[in-house]
């Protein structure tokens, strides 16, 4: 009973910490696009929520990471894609120029990459999960 009583409480344990490791991060992920961006009042709190979202969901997938590389990496990007596309949803005109420019010098990372790897030989696959594992 005691070894229970235990492991009750140092489930609750780790589960708050792991809820107070999202909140400092979505904190922080917040503060970032905050800094970046120049967000409003309301915006912050949207924006907030979508890093919240994007946190918890990478933590969802993390078993993935050791039984399913190719699996992790797509959701992954997934789970990247959705957060720019609700970032994107809650900017407005002047704010949407800094974002589109963000996504310009990914997108010459990845096709540097692309470049990088196809010189090396590289199959499809491999330049696909490469990409995937950008972030």
């Amino acid at each position: 009973m005691k070894k229970l009583i235990f492991c009750f409480f140092w489930l609750a344990f780790m589960g708050s910490a792991m809820a107070q490791s999202h909140e400092n991060q979505a904190q922080q992920a917040t503060d970032e696009q905050v800094a970046l961006y120049q967000l409003s009042g309301q915006q912050v709190e949207e924006m907030y929520e979508i890093q919240e979202r994007r946190f918890r969901n990478l933590e969802s997938i993390e078993p993935l990471r050791e039984s399913n590389r190719p699996l992790f990496l797509q959701k992954k990007s997934s789970i990247r894609e959705l957060t720019q596309a609700s970032t994107q949803r809650i900017l407005n005109e002047q704010q949407l120029v800094v974002f589109k420019g963000q996504l310009l010098e990914r997108r010459k990372k990845e096709s540097a990459l692309i470049e990088r790897m196809k010189a090396d030989g590289a199959s499809k696959e491999e330049i696909q999960y490469a990409l995937w594992d950008m972030d």
